[in-house]
């Protein structure tokens, strides 16, 4: 923009010139940095696009900073929210773990707020603290150019200590819609007088939960409401007498345009940022992935609708009973035996699903027609568009492959606008706030030049208020959706338009003309002129078209209109599913209980084969209420129609549940279960739990390899967990002998059993803040008590495990020859004997200290490690020669844990005497006369300078020689070992973490710390992220210091194909792309402009990268040890 562009230039010119005079002085003249437009230009090169288009430079810093998304307005221009908190000044529970229960437990958001100032206490923020907040910027063109020319803050303000991030904004007929929780904002420029806000609806966000799990994604629907999304940090609203609460989930919402009359249309979402109608009236979201291998999940919204997702399954994965997401399938496609109680998604989309919109039908080229446009954020400059289509399957869809549009982009939001083609914002680079942000345009050239496209800017600025009946009749055809729906929404504002509507819905000139003829006539049907509306579309539910009779069903729902009763009814068994569908949802708001019968008939024809159509016929049963209907159906012949009874009966959260739980059907059984423990139903506990002694339980439950038959038996020891009397732990504990049961599930029991006395306030399967009742601490282990023998001695190793650690917790003493049983057999695998071990030393067993010397000689070597461990902490004296022979002879692992265990086994040395310390011949014989400790510190730090120590034990070394520098011999060696080092290295604190790491502690790393969540970004196995490169084999492709600095400091050297570089030559040439490959004295680069292009480097002026998309954090969150153990796995994988 030139006014803020040529400010910009002339304050870069002044510093550069003042740099220069110092510059001279030194005779190192440094070159002029490029300008915000120059950057922004030369990135145009590094972008890669379809076949056809070109990209533009719209707008730059700092005329825009750090755009999450932005609205397009009639009149070309850009309202953007800009997230100026985000991530510095937002709080998310994975930086304070120690809050989770606290952060669970909350179920409003002034209950969050509560919670977070007493954590904080004297660190909470006060009305004198520093506050930024998040801003609305407006873009406008004020000079006719097509871009725009003036930046201005439409909106700033909302800045209180627990204001989210900003996130959704819309544009329309001068209103401004903007979403930051708590609140849905409504914005009206007062024509000079300032812009007048308003909170429409208040109370979203009652978790810190992730940050940026916010309120998204706001859009007009065809029924003129306003819809929009919320992530998993949940919500509890309330207006007009409603109640809008979940405290589990995300959802999707519409309401008025004032925000009146809100309703909560579909749960069970975790971060829904990225929503669009198709021009079919259908709502479609993208729904972001949970970072633990999952798949970010292509979803149809339907009213209604739960699809699946928990706040608590984020933070109970656990390697062999991972959360239901995983051990369920929940986030699967469609496939038989998948859990009833939710849908599930239609296909898989994008790793980072940020933003969307769909085609209007007007500023692309016709190949495009029909397309969803989606902004895949991946938090490096891998991301971009991806275009895809829906094509029809069952009563829904499924989706096509989808294909980059354009790629290399951070890209935060995406929309058509009025001058044709597709505008992006981009984040440039990282996750954190950086100042940046831009606006690009990709189009066709002869597209955006048609006349078609200005025809529908000229339509779309001039606006509709002035346009006769007639005319608006034929806008209801234009090939432009927002031309059309404008169009439909002045007509439906008329009593007067209801022929002009009703003419387009029967004898539309296409299919467009008569879909938005119905639907507004839709809006008149449910405003004060219903009648007349009403009676025009009844014709339609027998219309030749399954469209036009799927949307007359679809807004004569909406209108409760009586008179439509037996047409809804007749379409339940019409060819099409997709009609059948939204039939069944319009009886279901219709209310009369004979439209039971031929429901139940509709779903039976299913046979439970799409998941979609069983939805709205439950939706339509749970609205229907019918009672005594839904309870005799428990005895119905068709499964299909059982397993609709029990989802209406778990909606309705009805004891009665527990009727299918002896049903002939296994699926219908875990369905039951799953509803019992998951709604929750607590007065149906009982029953459930009674299936523990049904001896076919262990075959309902399926085989080991198959955890998502585990269903049913983790729901039935959960519900003795839960009821918490004696009997109910006997119950658990006899289910553990089950030798019929799965070794996994026999161990869940004991674990139950473990925490009887100290329940978790969560869940034990979903996760969810669920306090259990209180129970006698000694119930858990009278239970325990009788199994021991039977469960150490002659049960799986996973049981034995289990069993070990379970009476630690209990402290049950009388179990110790059984424990020492299994110490001592060496037949048992290490793992069992090091439980054992570790239980006897929690419990100072007299016998133990006999058991570690024997086991010394025992073949497993992590045995003899744990022996050697307890013995140093039992008899440190008589440990301490045993270790320093270790330290000499062991193996390396053993050798690593006996320097780490030297100092305990010491002790604290006691001072020689002032009068010794300061004579000259003690400083020069302190090695003579110093411990043996000292000693051997000083002959392996010898071998280390010399290079001769076995490198996998040069940490534990140093470690252990840095807490004994008192004894100059070996200060003076350490001194000598680092001037070895590499000088002003980087690595220089992290060189002993190359080798010697333990694979298996560095795999728990990577799958179970959220706090680093590696497989968020990367893949191995086909298991995880897009985001970064995928790992599987990176020990075969890459060298353990490479490994190491790509984990601390990810932006020295950024992987093969993800480093974007702009090079700018001494000749003023410039290239960007993707590097290729490069050496000390020359780089390669793929530009998608340029091709393949070699650039020496010495003719290299200045080389401007991205910054990787990995945080260079890890050096705080992980220790050295742990940075080896990550090492040693990812060099493990061959």
């Amino acid at each position: 923009m030139p006014n803020l562009s040529a400010l910009l230039r002339a304050v870069a010119l002044a510093v550069t010139l003042s740099s220069a005079v110092v510059a001279f002085a030194a005779d190192a003249p440094k070159p002029i940095p490029p300008t915000p437009r120059e950057e922004a230009e030369r990135a145009l090169k590094k972008f890669t696009h379809a076949a056809g288009f070109k990209v533009e430079l719209i707008a730059h810093e700092p005329d825009l900073k750090h755009p999450v998304a932005f609205s397009i307005d009639e009149k070309g221009r850009f309202f953007i929210s800009e997230s100026h908190r985000f991530p510095n000044h937002v709080r998310s529970v994975f930086s304070h773990l120690d809050w989770l229960d606290d952060d669970l437990a909350s179920t409003t958001h002034a209950s969050l707020t509560n919670y977070v100032m007493r954590r904080l206490g004297t660190n909470a923020p006060t009305p004198a603290s520093k506050r930024v907040s998040e801003i609305i910027r407006l873009l406008e063109d004020r000079n006719g150019t097509g871009k725009p020319t003036h930046s201005s803050v439409f909106a700033s303000g909302f800045d209180e200590p627990f204001t989210g991030t900003a996130e959704g904004v819309l544009a329309w007929n001068g209103n401004v819609w903007f979403t930051v929780a708590p609140d849905v904002w409504r914005l009206k420029d007062q024509a000079g007088k300032g812009v007048e806000r308003k909170s429409l609806l208040h109370g979203f966000g009652v978790h810190l939960g992730y940050a940026g799990h916010e309120l998204h994604s706001l859009r007009l629907g065809p029924d003129g409401k306003l819809y929009f999304s919320m992530g998993d940090r949940g919500f509890h609203v309330e207006r007009d007498g409603r109640t809008l609460a979940r405290a589990d989930s995300g959802g999707v919402f519409r309401c008025n345009l004032d925000g009146s009359d809100p309703e909560l249309l579909a749960w069970g979402l975790r971060n829904p940022m990225a929503l669009s109608f198709d021009d079919r009236g259908n709502l479609f979201v993208c729904d972001n992935n949970a970072d633990i291998g999952d798949r970010s999940r292509w979803l149809q919204i339907i009213e209604g609708a739960d699809y699946g997702w928990r706040i608590g399954f984020q933070y109970m994965e656990r390697v062999k009973l991972p959360s239901p997401w995983h051990a369920e399938r929940l986030w699967h496609l469609p496939h038989p035996g998948q859990p009833a109680w939710h849908l599930p998604p239609l296909g898989h989309a994008s790793a980072g699903p940020s933003g969307m919109t769909f085609n209007p039908g007007t500023g692309l080229s016709r190949r495009y027609d029909d397309h969803f446009f989606l902004a895949d954020w991946r938090a490096a400059t891998t991301g971009g568009i991806l275009a895809f289509a829906n094509r029809p399957k069952g009563a829904t869809y499924e989706i096509t492959e989808p294909t980059q549009l354009l790629w290399e982009m951070l890209v935060t939001d995406v929309q058509f606008g009025v001058e044709g083609g597709l505008y992006l914002s981009d984040w440039v680079q990282g996750w954190g706030g950086t100042g940046k942000g831009r606006l690009y345009r990709l189009f066709e050239t002869n597209v955006v030049a048609s006349a078609l496209v200005q025809e529908t800017k000229r339509l779309l600025g001039e606006g509709m208020g002035r346009r006769n009946l007639a005319e608006l009749g034929q806008l209801l055809g234009h090939r432009d959706q927002r031309v059309r729906q404008n169009a439909q929404f002045a007509l439906a504002s008329q009593s007067a338009a209801v022929a002009t509507l009703a003419e387009a819905a029967t004898k539309g000139a296409n299919l467009h003309a008569r879909l938005h003829g119905i639907w507004g006539l839709g809006q008149q049907a449910v405003s004060e002129m219903p009648r007349a509306a009403v009676t025009q579309l009844l014709p339609l539910l027998t219309d030749p078209d399954a469209e036009i009779r799927t949307q007359t069903a679809r807004v004569l729902g909406d209108a409760r209109a009586t008179q439509a009763y037996d047409g809804l009814v007749k379409l339940l068994t019409d060819p099409s599913q997709r009609v059948q569908l939204f039939a069944a949802q319009a009886l279901g708001k219709h209310g009369r209980a004979a439209a039971v019968a031929p429901l139940f008939a509709m779903l039976a024809a299913n046979t439970n084969h799409d998941a979609y159509l069983r939805h709205a016929g439950v939706f339509a049963l749970t609205r229907l209420q019918d009672t005594n209907a839904v309870l005799a159906a428990a005895t119905h012949t068709s499964p299909a129609v059982r397993m609709a009874a029990l989802l209406t009966l778990r909606r309705w959260e009805s004891p009665a549940v527990a009727r299918f739980l002896s049903d002939a059907d296994p699926l219908v059984i875990t369905e039951a279960a799953i509803a019992i423990n998951d709604q929750p139903i607590p007065a149906a506990f009982p029953e459930l739990a009674a299936l523990l002694q049904n001896p076919q339980l262990p075959t309902l439950a399926g085989k080991a390899d198959e955890p998502a038959r585990q269903a049913l038996v983790r729901r039935v020891v959960n519900a003795h967990f839960r009821l918490g009397q004696p009997a109910n732990a006997a119950a658990i504990a006899a289910f553990a002998r089950n030798a019929n049961a799965t070794p996994e599930m026999r161990a869940e029991a004991v674990n139950a059993l473990a925490d009887w006395h100290t329940p978790p306030k969560t869940d034990r399967v979903i996760g969810l803040f669920r306090p259990a009742p209180d129970r006698s601490a000694a119930d858990g282990a009278n239970a325990l008590r009788p199994a021991l023998d039977e469960l150490l001695l002659r049960s799986p190793d996973a049981v034995r495990i289990a069993t070990a650690k379970a009476i630690a917790k209990f402290a049950i003493t009388n179990a110790a020859p059984a424990l020492h049983q299994v110490v001592a057999d060496r037949a048992l695998a290490a793992e069992v004997r090091v439980a054992a071990l570790a239980t006897l030393a929690a419990q100072n067993d007299a016998g133990l200290a006999a058991a570690t010397r024997l086991l010394r000689t025992d073949p497993d070597a992590a045995v003899r490690i744990e022996a050697t461990r307890l013995l140093t902490k039992l008899k440190p004296a008589e440990a301490l020669p045993l270790l320093l022979g270790i330290v000499r002879r062991g193996t390396i692992p053993e050798r690593q844990d006996a320097l780490t265990l030297l100092p305990a086994a010491e002790g604290k040395p006691r001072p020689a005497p002032r009068l010794l310390i300061d004579h000259p011949l003690y400083q020069l014989n302190r090695r003579a006369t110093g411990s043996e400790t000292d000693r051997v510190v000083t002959d392996l730090l010898e071998r280390l300078v010399a290079g001769k120590l076995e490198k996998e034990l040069n940490l534990e070394l140093i470690e252990v020689a840095n807490g004994r520098q008192g004894n100059p011999v070996i200060k003076a060696q350490l001194e000598k070992y680092r001037a070895t080092l590499p000088k002003n290295d980087h690595l220089a604190a992290w060189r002993e973490s190359f080798y010697g790491g333990n694979a298996a502690a560095g795999k728990r790393t990577y799958y179970e710390r959220i706090d680093v969540a590696c497989q968020r970004c990367h893949k191995i196995n086909g298991q995880g992220g897009e985001a970064g490169p995928d790992l599987t084999g990176i020990g075969s492709r890459a060298t353990r210091e490479y490994l190491l600095e790509s984990i601390l400091f990810p932006n020295r050297q950024i992987a093969k194909g993800y480093e974007n570089a702009t090079i700018v030559l001494n000749d003023g040439r410039n290239f960007a792309g993707i590097v290729q490959s490069e050496t000390d004295a020359e780089l390669v680069l793929n530009s998608p402009e340029d091709g393949l292009v070699k650039i020496k480097k010495s003719e290299i002026k200045s080389r401007d990268r991205t910054m990787s998309g990995m945080p260079e954090e890890f050096s705080f969150a992980l220790s050295r040890q742990e940075v080896r153990n990550l090492v040693e796995y990812l060099a493990s994988l061959k």
